[in-house]
Order: structure tokens, then C-alpha cells, then sequence
């Protein structure tokens, strides 16, 4: 019902937690053309929904507009998961014409802790203007939604409760999750143990239930919502490779 694409390896980050080993191009990506014919074979099987995860940084990808222009024909949502440095606001203008679902990658606010997290000195300021250019452009709404992805790691463990209140007050919906340990993240010791994301989610969870009246089962690895992609869900990834 859903899959996830992935459009190249080029990112201007170094994330520590990186599932992928993001920054330069691998060999035989898929062209343009191809990701198409990959779209189209999605949705003649039944797909509803759509994500661009990325792997590197899919708005540095000059082929990104066309492509979710071409997505938004063919499946109900498309989504697309961004670290926000390459968000101007003309991108975001194209975005919110599109009712594209934006899923923002942020660690902290606390700059030191998010750039830390993300291998990259300015990194939280390059993000909070992308994150400005779409509030500008009339993000979010009922169809333009802001969905603030971070990982649960040992630097920002004490921020991540601040985040997620942050979040719930601006209308953006926060989805935390522990590490996946592959790629760059298979080396990474900032994992945390399974006592602290479980008294991480339950600190969480008690801020909404008291604060927004809102609550959820525990059941990680992700924080507020349960994982069902083993259900209904598929990667194409850089090369064409079906997960």
C-alpha cells in the first residue's frame, strides 16, 4: 500500500545515525526515466502512498519537483523526508502548491546538540530557514503537514522531551525513533539502552496525555505511533534494489 523511494546518495550532512553512508553518488543510481517507470509499476500494483526517504538529501536533487509533481498524478499522499537545508522559498511555494507532506529532521533545539547529531557546523540554523520557508509558503494545514522526524540517541536524550512538546504547539506531528544500526549508524555508540527509551517514551507519553489529551501504547521503536511497514510497505533504494 505504501513504498518509499530513495533518489540519490548526495548529502551535504554526515549524520552519525546515518542507516545509509550518505554524501557522495554511488555507481549506477537510477536515472530519472527510471524512477518513473519505478512509480508507475507502484501504483499499477495498488500503492497508495509515497515517500522520498532520501538516502542523501533528496532536496539538493534537482529532479525532486518534477518528480513529486509527477507522484501527486499517481497516489493519494507523497511525502518527502528532508534535513530542511535545501528547502528555499521558492521549493516550499512548490511544495505547499503540491500538498506535499514534509517530514523535517530535527535532533534538538538546541543547535550544538542538532549539529553535533548531524556532523555539520550551522547545520540547525540552514534548517530552522528551511523550516521558516515553508511556514511562509502556509505550512502546516489539514493537507499541508509538518512531521519533525528525530532520533533517539545519548546526546540529545534530555532535550527530546522539549522537542516533542515543541512540536505538539506548532501543529507539527513528532515522530522519534531509536537508531537503525546500518551504514554509518552500524559504528555509531550513541544508541541508548532499553531502560532509558522506554522511560524516554513514557516521559513522552505522559506529556500528552497531560498536555494535549492524547495518548498511545508504548511499542517501539517508534515513539507516539506503532511500526507497521513489515505490513504494507517496500523500499526501492538508489540502485533498484526492492526491500
Amino acid at each position: 500500500l505504501t513504498f518509499a523511494m530513495e533518489l540519490s546518495n548526495v548529502c551535504n550532512f554526515h549524520c552519525v545515525y546515518c542507516y545509509r553512508n550518505a554524501g557522495e553518488p554511488l555507481k549506477d543510481e537510477l536515472t530519472y526515466d527510471e524512477l518513473l517507470h519505478v512509480a508507475r509499476q507502484a501504483a499499477e500494483l495498488g500503492a497508495l502512498k509515497v515517500g522520498i526517504v532520501g538516502a542523501g538529501e533528496p532536496t539538493l536533487d534537482s529532479r525532486l519537483i518534477p518528480l513529486v509533481t509527477f507522484l501527486k498524478q499517481h497516489f493519494k499522499k507523497v511525502s518527502v523526508f528532508t534535513n530542511g537545508t535545501g528547502i528555499t522559498a521558492e521549493m516550499a511555494h512548490e511544495l505547499a502548491e503540491l500538498d506535499i507532506k514534509v517530514v523535517l529532521k530535527i535532533n534538538s533545539l538546541d543547535p550544538e546538540i542538532h549539529d553535533a547529531l548531524v556532523g555539520r557546523k550551522g547545520g540547525y540554523e540552514s534548517m530552522r530557514r528551511g523550516l521558516e520557508n515553508l511556514l511562509n509558503a502556509g505550512y502546516p494545514s489539514s493537507s499541508k503537514r509538518i512531521e519533525i522526524e528525530s532520533v533517539v540517541a545519548k546526546m540529545n536524550l534530555a532535550s527530546l522531551p522539549d522537542l516533542w512538546r515543541w512540536s505538539r504547539e506548532h501543529g507539527f506531528t513528532p515522530s522519534f525513533e531509536r537508531i537503525t544500526p546500518h551504514g554509518r549508524a552500524s559504528s555509531s555508540r550513541d544508541d541508548v539502552s532499553p531502560t532509558q527509551l522506554l522511560e524516554l517514551f513514557q516521559r513522552l507519553r505522559t506529556i500528552d496525555e497531560t498536555c494535549f489529551k492524547y495518548t498511545w501504547t508504548i511499542q517501539p521503536p517508534y515513539a507516539g505511533q506503532r511500526c507497521l511497514r513489515h505490513y504494507y510497505n517496500c523500499l526501492v533504494d538508489i540502485q533498484g534494489n526492492v526491500l
